[in-house]
């Protein structure tokens, strides 16, 4: 491993100067050869990473020459108890570290770059969740590299939560306090544990497994799931923020959740491999319809306007009635996208409804399993004129 870098520049810190700003690159990711000897606008998410790769937990810096074991802390009203830990309070969207001020939390010793970060990683919200591809030049020269790309898109990038998000986040932190005990708090903390889980669902005393033979990708839509009663298990089924018609978890997010959850669990669901998160089982509906227009002029127009309708009704995040997703276990009706689609401008009428799932079709609707997701298909539009 490379020597740390020092992160910003020179500070003294007394009693009375206990904040520290970490004043990081917007382009610089990962370890730092160098110091970042300037300032700039921090964005709008920063997390700090350690050995163990947790952005909220123990981490370790240099102050000095020696090695320090900080703790990041909601805030600092149980720090007095604890007075030769050095605490610090992590502000994401100020990008600014804060440490104790002696009576809370203990005072790092002053001098000379004496604060290193080890790793760290920064970003700028959803605007870095780009698509494959997109990724086509390195912020530094690195001596060897002629080009680079991204072959899979970036996700995990998260805006800054808004004020009607907190009314929901406030609430559930009232009625969890930190800890799960009931499957809504297993949930509730899902959400916390990453602002890129989008919807979760827990299952108490079950251990999800896959069946139907194993598969190398686990975000196949063909492997399913098996939910085995387990004493002392938990199972919770989590679907990450994303435009893709199936958003699927990755294996990184997953391990987050489940980490958090395990410092929050009892003792026993915390022991082992007992807190089990999976990615969601989707049913993939697709639409065949026949639409009928005014004009045959207009056909193309409809024909991708309905098409769009469709994809956007079924979306597991974006689509439903009120255009929040769907929720686990929600059926979809034959009325449902009739009344989707004769909101669509120069439809005259619409017949012929059929249903695709799996191997299965039906022309009055389809239903989905208490642990099963809804998802959009290839769909089938068929434009005559009326």
């Amino acid at each position: 491993m490379s020597s740390p870098a020092s992160v910003g520049p020179s500070y003294l810190l007394s009693r009375y100067q206990h904040s520290l700003l970490l004043l990081l690159s917007r382009h610089l990711t990962g370890f730092l050869h160098r110091p970042v000897n300037h300032v700039v606008e921090f964005p709008a998410r920063l997390v700090v990473w350690g050995y163990d790769e947790c952005s909220f937990g123990s981490f370790r810096v240099a102050i000095g020459n020696l090695l320090h074991s900080f703790v990041a802390v909601p805030n600092f009203m149980h720090s007095a108890l604890r007075a030769e830990i050095v605490d610090c309070f992590l502000d994401r969207a100020a990008g600014e570290l804060r440490f104790g001020d002696g009576a809370h939390g203990k005072i790092p010793p002053p001098g000379s770059d004496n604060i290193r970060a080890f790793r760290y990683r920064a970003g700028g919200g959803t605007i870095g969740n780009v698509a494959a591809g997109k990724i086509a030049s390195l912020a530094t020269a690195v001596a060897g590299v002629e080009s680079v790309f991204n072959p899979t898109p970036a996700d995990g990038g998260s805006n800054k939560t808004d004020t009607d998000q907190m009314l929901t986040i406030g609430p559930r932190q009232i009625s969890h306090r930190g800890r799960a005990v009931s499957a809504t708090d297993f949930e509730e903390l899902a959400y916390e544990a990453s602002r890129e889980v989008a919807k979760a669902r827990c299952l108490a005393t079950t251990n999800l497994v896959g069946s139907g033979g194993a598969r190398r990708d686990p975000c196949d839509p063909r492997q399913r799931h098996e939910a085995l009663p387990a004493r002392g298990w938990v199972s919770l089924i989590i679907v990450p923020q994303s435009a893709a018609p199936r958003p699927c978890p990755s294996l990184e997010l997953r391990r987050r959740v489940a980490e958090f959850l395990r410092d929050r669990a009892p003792g026993l669901v915390a022991a082992g491999a007992r807190i089990v998160v999976r990615q969601p089982d989707y049913v993939v509906v697709s639409v065949q319809v026949e639409v009928y227009v005014d004009s045959i002029d207009k056909a193309s127009q409809v024909e991708n306007d309905v098409r769009q309708g469709l994809e956007k009704f079924l979306h597991p995040l974006r689509g439903g009635a009120d255009g929040t997703g769907w929720e686990f276990g929600r059926s979809v009706s034959k009325s449902d996208v009739f009344a989707v689609l004769e909101r669509v401008r120069n439809v005259d009428r619409v017949e012929n409804l059929t249903f695709g799932f799996g191997r299965q079709t039906s022309s009055e609707g389809v239903a989905i399993g208490p642990n099963e997701l809804l998802a959009g298909g290839d769909h089938v539009i068929q434009i005559k004129r009326a």
